[in-house]
């Protein structure tokens, strides 16, 4: 059997958690390479002093090349390679102030290593950002005035044309690579780039089914919410501008009575929040279910986003969602399951609240639609290029 390395920036978060998933299952040898995170089996934390790690931090937020830094870093990892001799590099997330890119890529090439790369965002497709929003400037080189110079990975200085150019020729100097996309829409802007030339399919996201399911509790009695109260529950890992707290605010600030809005999760920039809303900054993994399990109802005002795997957990919880549609939402709310309303129309947003809250999707859908969330279909199809 092939022997698989996997490079990933951290072992932890929504990336970290899926590299480990696909790892974990496969029957060969496999073992994830990262920078961040903690320490699992099968995983080899690579790490630098504090005084190299933020001179190299420093640098590439002064001059934006991320990924082109971190040569010390880069040689640790490689050494670690050349040690481990792998068949196969499974790349995730490249970006984050911790790789040069064009030292892995050489390693890659000069020892003509298979690739398979999944796409968490749209960092490979652009001249520096993550997450361009409705930037499409990407399409044309980064020609022009780049409208997210507050995006991550952040930078001072900006020159995203000339940084884009590097990076197609990088990038391009892979040979045999497979492109995976979490998404539809990700995987068909991906085809109208440079890119294009090279294998690119889609294999969705997937949770674990076992940890998300609906069960009855007493939490709302917990968390003094009167009983007649209709519960509207948001997730946001952590809080941000972009997963659109400025929405969840508005809405807890207007809404009547009747409604009580939860969120969860951590406020690291210490975003303001409504008074009015629920804030719960942490909760059990084991425990998330039964919040999606009390709610009435999903919000989900995230403005930038990939393949939001919140929603997948909440229907898998029986919890009908109502979102903004935001990168593959469409995907995974359908219509017998919740509401997708244009980005950014809050008003639109508010009033289909009131009108979901009277017609809820029926129950047994939910039941049907979870299914398609299993993440053994997405481990699988993983395994399957590893062959």
């Amino acid at each position: 059997m092939n022997k698989i390395a996997v490079i990933n920036s951290t072992s932890d978060g929504s990336t970290g958690v899926i590299a480990r998933k696909i790892i974990d299952n496969y029957e060969g040898e496999g073992r994830l390479f990262c920078f961040f995170g903690k320490k699992y089996n099968n995983v080899t934390l690579i790490k630098l002093s504090r005084i190299k790690d933020i001179i190299s931090h420093s640098i590439s937020r002064i001059d934006g090349k991320d990924g082109f830094h971190y040569h010390a870093l880069t040689r640790k990892l490689i050494k670690e390679l050349e040690a481990y001799k792998p068949n196969i590099i499974h790349l995730h997330n490249l970006h984050g102030y911790w790789l040069n890119i064009p030292m892995l890529f050489d390693y890659i090439n000069k020892n003509n290593i298979k690739v398979v790369w999944t796409f968490h965002d749209f960092y490979p497709l652009t001249g520096r950002c993550a997450v361009p929003q409705e930037c499409e400037l990407f399409l044309n080189g980064c020609n022009g005035k780049c409208p997210n110079k507050g995006n991550y990975p952040y930078a001072i200085i900006h020159n995203e044309k000339k940084l884009f150019k590097k990076k197609v020729g990088v990038i391009s100097s892979l040979k045999n690579i497979d492109i995976i996309t979490p998404s539809s829409i990700l995987a068909d802007y991906t085809k109208k780039t440079y890119l294009n030339k090279y294998n690119i399919q889609v294999i969705n996201n997937g949770i674990d089914l076992d940890k998300f399911f609906f069960e009855e509790s007493d939490l709302k009695e917990k968390l003094g919410i009167p009983k007649n109260k209709i519960v509207l529950l948001d997730v946001m890992l952590p809080i941000s501008v972009h997963k659109g707290i400025s929405y969840i605010n508005k809405l807890a600030n207007e809404l009547d009575d009747r409604y009580q809005v939860v969120l969860i999760g951590r406020n690291d920039d210490n975003i303001p929040l409504s008074k009015k809303i629920l804030h719960i900054p942490f909760v059990k993994q084991e425990e998330l279910h039964l919040y999606y399990s009390f709610a009435d109802f999903f919000i989900n005002t995230t403005i930038s986003d990939n393949y939001p795997t919140v929603d997948m957990e909440a229907i898998a919880c029986n919890l009908p969602v109502l979102s903004f549609d935001t990168g593959g939402t469409k995907e995974i709310v359908t219509p017998d399951v919740g509401k997708v309303v244009k980005k950014k129309d809050y008003d639109k947003f508010k009033q289909e609240i009131e009108l979901c809250i009277k017609n809820p999707p029926k129950k047994e859908n939910f039941s049907i639609r979870r299914k398609d969330f299993d993440e053994k279909l997405m481990v699988n199809k993983y395994l399957e290029l590893y062959k």
